[in-house]
């Protein structure tokens, strides 16, 4: 029996744990995706909102689950987050860490690619393959 009680998490929802949490809603690799704010101790966790992939046009917003619009928005929103906090380190689902300034590069770069219609286009495609990929569980036995 689980104890733990569950609830809804809301995009800038803080948490007193026994130091406070912020919740930021940036969805786009993922409908769900959010990274956790840790104040005291300057540290963002993104989860696959950015990483190092070497340019931001790199990040993947190709899976079935990922919309272009709303990655957009969420690394627009946040490469704007990290002019206001320059100090952070950002700790990402995939690699090593980055600094807020690194993070806030490959997000700019990752907006601008999404202005070539070309790019758009090629993201669609992706989508389309991957999909059926994962409709027949390919992903699963995938080496890589």
């Amino acid at each position: 029996m689980n104890n733990f009680r569950t609830d809804l998490v809301f995009s800038h929802q803080s948490f007193d744990i026994s130091e406070r949490l912020e919740v930021l809603h940036v969805p786009g690799h993922s409908e769900g995706s959010v990274a956790v704010y840790y104040a005291a101790r300057r540290a963002l966790f993104v989860g696959d909102l950015v990483y190092e992939c070497g340019n931001g046009s790199a990040l993947i917003d190709w899976l079935p689950t990922s919309q272009v619009a709303n990655y957009t928005r969420s690394a627009a929103m946040m490469a704007d987050w990290f002019q206001d906090h320059p100090d952070v380190t950002v700790y990402p689902g995939h690699f090593s860490r980055l600094s807020s300034n690194r993070a806030c590069q490959l997000l700019r770069q990752y907006v601008a690619s999404k202005d070539d219609p070309t790019a758009r286009c090629c993201t669609r495609c992706m989508q389309h393959v991957t999909t059926v990929f994962f409709l027949f569980g390919c992903f699963r036995c995938c080496p890589c």
